[in-house]
Order: structure tokens, then C-alpha cells, then sequence
């Protein structure tokens, strides 16, 4: 977590200089899900979270229409799966994942009247702060069924009891959106885990998500 944070403050330091700076706060509707495969060729049922997310940021005007952007973000991350292994039962597999991510993006805007339209493409980096993985089995039986749950660490190793998920993402982000004349601005992405972040690498695990954003760059 420790390089993350120093990996923003070294862009910033390091444009800062020859940059003009915008400073702004956002918050995101993250609705979230995972390219998700197993090893044993289950074919799962998906569903998508929506689920929270509130970024500090920095945009830097690089001149003509280009903008850089960064800063720090907590964002989390999960999905569903669910699989029916018979007519008498099934299982629902809900993960959680509290990330603290660093994005950098590059911008293209337009002024239309007294807005700004802009689309841009990044990448970013990740930590996973902590995160559940929480697996419900159900029975079926004449007297109408019981479910047995388990609530794993999503970072812990499997030899621990946990997830066996790592901490570390990263991955391509996608973006356009309005910004105002007041500073309010608007915004719709998409991002694109490239990152397995399965431990067991026979399977495979890698966030994704679309995202809605409302933010403010101050004054």
C-alpha cells in the first residue's frame, strides 16, 4: 500500500512543476463483477454488486486538448456466481473487495459552450485492503431444505482458511464524460482487471466493472 501511495505522489511531484493543476473530489457507483473460470469447467450463473466508491484526484492541463489525471481511490470490487450441482442443491459464491487503487489516465477534451466533453484511457494499480469471500451451500429436502455458510478472509491463503485470492490488481480503464462551467462534472467508465488475481492459477479471477461518477474539481 505504502509503494501505491508513493507511486502517486511521485507523478504529481514530478509534472507539478510545468502542469497546471486541477484538485478534485469524486464519488463512483461501481457496479461490479469478474471474468471468472474454473478449473474444473463449472459454468457459473453471474451476477453483478453495485457497489461504492470515493476518489481524491489531480488533473493536469498539458496544453491543446490533452489533460492527464491521477490520484488516490477506494473502490470496492465483487461479484455472485451461483451453480446448481443437482436438483437438490446449489451454491452461491458472494466475494467482497475493499481496494485502494491509483489511476493515470490521459484526456482528450473539447469545450462545447461553456462545458468541457472529454474521453480518456488508463490503467491503474491496486492493493486489496481486505475483502470476504462468503459460500452458501443449500440442500433440498422433503421438508424444504438448510444451507450451510462459511465466511472466508479474501486475502488469506487457502492453507489459512481464506479466499486464496492476492492483494495486488491492476488493469485498463475507459472513460468519457462532461464536465460544467462550475466544476461539476459527469462521468461513465469502464475497467477492465488484467491482473489473475487467483492464487491457484489453473483458475482464474480478474475484476471488472462499469462505472458511473459525479465529481467536483475545486476552484
Amino acid at each position: 500500500m505504502k509503494k501505491i501511495i508513493l507511486i502517486a505522489a511521485g507523478v504529481i511531484l514530478s509534472i507539478s512543476c510545468f502542469a497546471q493543476l486541477k484538485f478534485g473530489l469524486q464519488v463512483t457507483g461501481n457496479l461490479a463483477s469478474a471474468n471468472v473460470k474454473s478449473k474444473y469447467d463449472i459454468n457459473f450463473d453471474k451476477g453483478m454488486a453495485g457497489l461504492p466508491g470515493v476518489s481524491a484526484i489531480v488533473q493536469y492541463y498539458r496544453g491543446g486538448h490533452m489533460f492527464l489525471r491521477t490520484g488516490i481511490t477506494y473502490l470496492q470490487k465483487g461479484t455472485e456466481l451461483k451453480f446448481a450441482f443437482d436438483e437438490f442443491g446449489s451454491t452461491t459464491t458472494t466475494t467482497l473487495l475493499n481496494y485502494l487503487q491509483v489511476p493515470v489516465q490521459a484526456i482528450y477534451g473539447i469545450n462545447v459552450g461553456s462545458s468541457r466533453l472529454y474521453a480518456g484511457v488508463g490503467g491503474y494499480g491496486g492493493y486489496g485492503l481486505g475483502g470476504h469471500v462468503k459460500n452458501t451451500l443449500w440442500f433440498h429436502t422433503d421438508d424444504g431444505g438448510y444451507e450451510i455458510t462459511e465466511k472466508l478472509k479474501a486475502f488469506d491463503k487457502i492453507e489459512e482458511d481464506g479466499g486464496d485470492l492476492k492483494k495486488f490488481d491492476y488493469g485498463l480503464i475507459g472513460l468519457a464524460g462532461v464536465e460544467l462551467k462550475n466544476g461539476l462534472y459527469f462521468e461513465a467508465g469502464y475497467e477492465q482487471g488484467l491482473a489473475n488475481i487467483s492464487r491457484d492459477q489453473e483458475n482464474t479471477y480478474k475484476n471488472n466493472g462499469i462505472q458511473i461518477t459525479i465529481g467536483y474539481f475545486f476552484k
